[in-house]
């Protein structure tokens, strides 16, 4: 038999396309509504009146005479005992209605539609809510007003009609807001009482407590009614049975690992443990859930640690001193070890759950720091249940390495034919739906001998929902996989509100990390500035107006495939799934170009943003902008996200991601950290002590951030310590990042901007690697014979390389295409290099002959003979006006630019293999075969220095750009760095095991780029302003006169101090 259901005027039908035809059937369907319920109360008095009513249930009986806004008066009035406050009523009082107008009837109930008068048992029940009203609810929740009459109604062109709605609207919206405040303010702790040491973790930890709760509810509430009384219970009894035994027995034990794919239940069953533990452990259980990877906290692993050591800390009452602030993971490690033996201790059980594991960020080919941290041996009262993807197979793989019973691992098994047709039917019972007998064989047809997974399920039975009694179903109505059934969904969407608005909702909610509020939707999708990827329809090519409440609409259709997730306690919504995730990207972000353009739309929105959050934050000073100076969480979302897309656009001018004063904003973070934990607002005073000794007028934001910094201070009105000198020194980290090639490197050159390096093997191919990401960007081939030299114009647009083929290419860096190719040389070219700007290029070659030739045409220009070995360098000056020659014949000829004469000969006891400039055109570094380093001056060619200290041949060698330090390459891996007005060795980096063949300082000396064997290296390498001023001779320091009564000594190390009774050392001036 077909079933019939009532359709809410307000709900869209797929033939609603022009809208005149659409008001037209509303207000049909609304005269409609009016007269069906006037027949259901008419029979309702009939009924009482013949005694069918039961008479006695007064209370019961009464609502079959209310109004619909009274029945939800009574409803509301019944939740909780404080309901009278927080309900909000408008009581409109229509003042000289005329009888004899017809429109009369649309603000009243009347007797007849002859006469015009108000029905008198209507009016008795109005007056009846009216008293209710003023009784039952708070009297500033009730608002009235009082309206005058218009002839014909309700005229919205009237001006008091204007004043009316915003009065109304205000009234309502402060009223609102009101109550809100008030809930906050009852039910937020507050946190000025705790004290200031604690007061900072206790906030994290509730935040993203309350969070995660928030989202184990929301997988709990999803399951629905029937589905949890129907479902299979296999797997969360296996839980209960593993976690019972292991308390009875009293024994040590591993974590149990839950199994299963994408959309299998995971989620679903972590939540329903979580939600069974009392029962199982007694009511005294702790419990900690997290869902790993949907909040900043989670995706990373010393975030995640951290915040369970000071959830189990506060949960138990354990100490957390400032040794446990710090972000170390090795450090966390041994914290989280020591609280899981103070609990074992405790009486109580203690249950952690980790839902999707694998989410735990970490860098490529390093999933050990993911589950490093994780104890293998449980004491008997604590349970760690985690969920990982059956897709992670490496991080699979590593869990059953580490523990030893196969009986911890519970495996979520698809479901069966039968399993996902019983599910089906709870979920359609749960939401009152049946279908018919033929829709339901067909059904069962298409899944008959099908496993088939519960999202699938879900979906599927969501889309039956949709099917009408009377449609008969196809085999493509029902589809087979997520996939399709998302497709199904998306082109019911496109239907009816446009391919351009469900694409962007699509393409921007797949693109984010956490998701994105519904603010940001309706923005994103209101503002025309952002398009997103465009695809070709020809069936739809509409441009939709779009509104508020259009998204309302979307959002409830579309809420299928979306999950609400909580975030620093506010809601983002996101697909539900990574599968709904992937089948949306491959119907809208088939390529990678179509997602950097999402991505940089995104980029371009929380910019944006972020500089709005940032005005409306203020200074922390301002109290007229900074209502909640602690919460900026705002912001720091703001920035997250921003990075996330710069990454992923594709706009490597704004992502650069290889960066010094990033480098140096970390380390002194992590120095600081132990402090800022404690007391955010010494954040001022660790800037100034930690990069004031880094100002060297060429780090223009650190000099701001310094400078702001300072300003702080000054204005501050709370008593803070200033420091006056620099005495403390930040050791940046000698290593940025290493990366290894599939091939010995035997010549490097890196870009002007540090991001990508070219490197050649004992091939002929020149190949291009992105730095910070490791990867291969392209190849270059064109050479016949072995590489011998590279060469990189100061502009970055040309790339310069010889080879044994006697040839010299040069190359379009921008699209990686050979522009020019010279054969000037009749033997191998041995070295080559380009004048500053970049008119000539300089070649040296086997035979000894140095070319000068025009770089845009390959025009010789002189040809230099003077030399009776072969060339094995050559290097200009920063004036372009002369330049130096290098040969094994143990002379260097330094050359006129300008006329090509022979300027000077400098001669040396053995023959010379590697040569540079300083950039100041004071000094040449030349190195030799007996292993001697020289400095000479480049303008006399007088011996300056002799460096000594290194015990390998050098391989390679270059001048910082300071003009005071150089770097010595050698043949057994180590790199030596030298002061060159001292001679003095500075210091050694151990980090290659083959041969250092080329090296090169980056621009401000940020960092030094190094290749030796396979491996590229990229090391800190800033000199302090201060590291070669002289220093004062030491003197010996005035004993104490009275017993110490106290040491101190710097973070770094470096100094100490010490005070005597009755006597005083002041370091730092007290503001």
């Amino acid at each position: 038999m077909p079933r019939f259901s009532v359709i809410s005027s307000t709900k869209r039908r797929p033939s609603d396309v022009q809208k005149t035809d659409f008001e037209a059937q509303v207000t049909e369907w609304v005269e409609e509504e009016e007269q069906v319920l006037k027949m259901i109360q008419y029979g309702a008095r009939v009924a009482h009146q013949e005694g069918i009513i039961n008479q006695n249930k007064d209370t019961r009986q009464r609502r079959y005479f209310m109004s619909g806004v009274y029945n939800q008066l009574d409803y509301a009035l019944g939740l909780s005992t404080t309901a009278q406050q927080r309900i909000v009523c408008v009581i409109r009082q229509i003042e000289g209605f005329v009888s004899n107008d017809p429109t009369v009837s649309q603000y009243m109930d009347v007797s007849s539609q002859e006469n015009f008068a108000m029905d008198e048992e209507s009016a008795a029940n109005l007056q009846n809510l009216i008293d209710d009203v003023i009784f039952s609810v708070g009297r500033k929740n009730i608002h009235f007003f009082n309206v005058e009459w218009k002839e014909g109604g309700l005229d919205t062109t009237h001006s008091e009609h204007r004043f009316y709605l915003e009065k109304f609207g205000n009234a309502i919206f402060t009223n609102i807001k009101v109550l809100v405040d008030e809930d906050i303010a009852a039910t937020t702790p507050d946190w000025q009482n705790l004290p200031p040491r604690i007061r900072k973790p206790i906030q994290e930890v509730v935040r993203e407590s309350q969070s995660h709760l928030s989202n184990s509810r929301q997988h709990l509430r999803a399951l629905g009614v029937s589905q949890s009384l129907d479902s299979d219970c296999g797997a969360l009894l296996q839980i209960q049975n593993l976690m019972l035994g292991q308390d009875d027995t009293c024994i040590r034990h591993s974590p149990v690992i839950v199994c299963g794919q994408d959309g299998s239940g995971k989620s679903t069953l972590l939540s329903q443990v979580f939600m069974y533990c009392p029962e199982w452990l007694g009511s005294d259980v702790v419990r900690i859930i997290r869902h790993v990877g949907r909040s900043p906290c989670t995706s990373f692993t010393p975030e995640l640690l951290r915040n369970l050591c000071l959830h189990i800390s506060l949960l138990f009452g354990f100490e957390i001193s400032p040794r446990h602030y710090s972000f170390e993971l090795g450090k966390l490690s041994i914290w989280f070890q020591d609280l899981l033996k103070l609990v074992e201790a405790k009486d109580n059980d203690l249950v952690i759950v980790l839902d999707n594991l694998h989410s735990l960020r970490c860098a490529p080919n390093n999933q050990a720091s993911i589950l490093g941290w994780l104890p293998w041996n449980l004491p008997p009262n604590v349970h760690i249940v985690c969920s990982v993807s059956e897709e992670e197979e490496k991080i699979l793989g590593l869990l059953k390495t580490r523990i030893s019973t196969s009986e911890n691992f519970v495996y979520i098994s698809s479901l069966t034919s039968q399993s996902a047709l019983s599910m089906m039917q709870s979920n359609l019972k749960d939401n009152k739906h049946v279908l018919t007998a033929d829709q339901w064989q067909l059904v069962k047809q298409r899944l008959d001998g099908k496993s088939v997974c519960p999202l699938y399920v879900k979906l599927l039975s969501s889309l039956a929902r949709r099917w009408p009694s009377y449609k008969t179903l196809t085999e493509k109505d029902v589809p087979l996989t997520i996939e399709e059934l998302v497709n199904i969904f998306l082109i019911d969407l496109e239907g009816k509100y446009g391919v351009e608005t469900i694409r962007k909702i699509s393409t921007y909610l797949t693109c984010t990390s956490f998701g994105l509020r519904e603010a940001e939707i309706v923005e994103l999708l209101a503002n025309s500035e952002y398009e997103g990827p465009q695809i070709d329809n020809e069936v739809d090519n509409r441009k939709v107006e779009f509104s508020v409440t259009h998204w309302l609409d979307i959002k409830k259709e579309i809420g299928v495939l979306m999950k609400m997730y909580y975030v620093d306690k506010r809601p983002y919504l996101y697909w539900s799934h990574k599968t709904i995730t992937n089948a949306i990207r491959a119907r809208y972000l088939p390529s990678k170009s179509d997602s950097q353009l999402c991505h940089t739309d995104l980029a371009n929105a929380f910019h944006l943003g972020f500089l709005m959050e940032k005005e409306q934050k203020g200074s922390p000073l301002d109290e007229s902008k900074s209502k909640r100076k602690e919460d900026w969480s705002d912001m720091l979302r703001e920035i997250d996200e921003l990075w996330y897309h710069l990454m992923f656009s594709g706009q490597s001018n704004d992502s650069v991601m290889l960066d010094w004063e990033v480098e140096l904003l970390y380390s002194m973070t992590k120095q600081s950290v132990d402090v800022l934990s404690q007391d955010p607002q010494q954040l001022a005073t660790e800037i100034i002590n930690w990069l004031r000794p880094f100002l060297n007028g060429t780090t223009k934001t650190m000099d701001q951030l310094v400078t702001h910094a300072r300003e702080w201070c000054n204005n501050n009105i709370i008593p803070i310590l200033v420091p006056q000198n620099n005495w403390l020194s930040l050791a940046l980290p000698p290593q940025v990042t290493m990366m290894t090639c599939s091939q010995p490197i035997t010549h490097m050159i890196s870009t002007p901007d540090s991001q990508h390096v070219l490197g050649c093997s004992q091939e002929t191919n020149i190949e291009m690697y992105h730095l910070p990401s490791r990867n291969l960007v392209r190849v270059l081939t064109g050479h016949k014979n072995r590489i011998t030299c590279l060469h990189l114009t100061l502009s970055g647009r040309w790339l310069i390389s010889g080879s044994k083929d006697s040839e010299i290419i040069i190359w379009e860096m921008e699209t990686g295409s050979i522009a020019h190719k010279f054969s000037h040389h009749t033997s191998g070219v041995q070295c080559v290099t380009s004048i500053h700007s970049e008119a000539l290029i300089i070649s040296g070659s086997d035979s000894g002959v140095v070319v000068v030739s025009r770089l845009c045409s390959g025009q010789v220009i002189h040809k230099l003979e003077n030399h009776r070995g072969v060339i094995s360098s050559v290097a200009v000056n920063s004036g372009d006006d002369i330049f130096a020659s290098a040969s094994t014949d143990r002379c260097v000829c330094i050359w006129s630019l300008e006329d090509f004469s022979l300027l000077n000969t400098i001669h040396l006891s053995s023959p010379i293999t590697h040569m540079d400039i300083s950039w100041d055109s004071t000094f040449l570094l030349l190195a030799c075969t007996d292993h001697s380093v020289h400095v000479r001056s480049l303008t006399t060619g007088s011996d300056v220095h002799c460096l000594y200290g290194h015990s390998a041949a050098v391989t390679s060698l270059c001048f910082a750009r300071d003009n005071c330090r150089c770097v010595v390459g050698c043949k057994d891996g180590k790199i030596h760095l030298f002061d060159i007005h001292s001679a003095k060795m500075l210091q050694t980096l151990s980090g290659h095991s083959d041969p250092v063949t080329s090296m090169q300082a980056q621009d401000n000396d940020r960092f030094l780029i190094s290749c030796g064997g396979n491996k590229v290296v990229v090391w800190n390498f800033f000199c302090k302003k201060d590291t070669f001023v002289p220093k004062s001779r030491s003197r010996k320091e005035d004993k104490h006169l009275e017993p110490v009564t106290c040491v101190a000594v710097s973070r770094d190390g470096s100094l100490a101090v010490s005070g005597g009774f009755k006597e005083n050392k002041n370091f730092l001036l007290t503001r």
